[in-house]
């Protein structure tokens, strides 16, 4: 039977208000899509002093098992000065959250190693602690960087991340240096563990690449 023309006419119709209705819907998803992400896609600012600043600087990236981040925001009459004054910052709360991890990491270790204060180990440990928080100075990130004019200052916010797993691996090397505290501690579980760690973390990043 041939279709009347009246038929082929409500068909299209038909279709031509399914195809509007997918269009609405589209527009309406990207309308809300927008509007989560923040007008148009624009990085999300936060009131801080007066000042619009990106989100980052209130509320940064949590720690994780790979990475550590830290904000650092400092004001200079001088661009370049306010920048690294606050990367400066920004380190030295790096250097502080790494002084933790590695703290934590000697008291797992006391679990099974003689680490009391005093002894030889200890104070292998605690020179080697050192001079891994002391490597955090040149070997930072910057992840984003936010510079402000105001009338007289240039305000400088920065958001440093530093990878834990480098912490870890570094430690492992300043224990090679020191042939009787790498011995005692390749004994431990905790240190075959962190060592477990480390090659898996490595062999993940090579696979990235």
């Amino acid at each position: 039977m041939v279709p009347s023309v009246a038929s082929a006419q409500a068909g299209g119709a038909r279709q031509g208000g399914l195809e509007m209705n997918r269009i609405l819907v589209l527009a309406l998803v990207i309308i809300v899509a927008v509007s989560v992400c923040g007008c148009g896609g624009g990085t999300a600012t936060t009131k801080v002093g007066g000042m619009e600043l990106p989100a980052w600087v209130s509320d940064p990236p949590d720690d994780d098992s790979d990475q550590m981040y830290a904000v650092g925001c400092r004001e200079s009459q001088d661009m370049q000065m306010a920048v690294d004054k606050a990367e400066m910052s920004a380190r030295e709360e790096l250097a502080s959250k790494i002084e933790t991890h590695l703290s934590v990491l000697r008291k797992d270790f006391a679990q099974e190693i003689d680490l009391t204060e005093g002894s030889n180990l200890y104070a292998m440990y605690t020179s080697a602690s050192k001079a891994i928080t002391d490597q955090v100075l040149s070997g930072t990130t910057v992840v984003e960087q936010d510079l402000q004019k105001t009338e007289s200052k240039w305000h400088a916010c920065v958001l440093m991340s530093y990878s834990s797993r480098e912490v870890d691996r570094r430690l492992v090397d300043e224990m090679k240096r020191e042939q009787e505290m790498y011995t005692r501690f390749l004994e431990s579980q905790a240190f075959k563990e962190l060592e477990k760690e480390i090659e898996a973390h490595r062999e993940y990043e090579t696979g990235k690449n």
